[in-house]
């Protein structure tokens, strides 16, 4: 059997806390994976194996994703998340912005 592919868009997935499950199996190796998420928020956990793409998303919650090499972009993504490459999502363009910030003021310092 082939693995579930799930595409969610346009939607709103609410496991009404960020600490429960919205989606996904404890050990990342269930069925569920190639997910694509594409104009969304979702509140809560998501535990899968791979992310084909999420794009223009926001994820209160952590994702923990088994097979890293594909891509999100345009996201907001909790910073303990384990997620696929990251392409211009937040809070990565903020916490680069405040580290050259820093290094910048070191150097004016010295």
């Amino acid at each position: 059997m082939d693995p579930v592919q799930i595409c969610i868009s346009d939607s709103i997935l609410d496991a009404t806390d960020p600490e429960l499950e919205a989606i996904g199996t404890p050990d990342c190796r269930g069925r569920l994976r190639d997910f694509n998420y594409l104009r969304s928020t979702v509140f809560g956990q998501i535990q899968v194996h791979a992310i084909e793409l999420a794009e223009n998303c926001i994820f209160v919650g952590r994702i923990t994703v088994a097979r890293r090499q594909l891509g999100m972009r345009f996201c907001y993504v909790t910073p303990e998340s384990r997620t696929p490459r990251r392409y211009q999502c937040q809070p990565d363009l903020v916490m680069k912005k405040k580290a050259e910030d820093l290094r910048q003021d070191a150097k004016l310092t010295s």
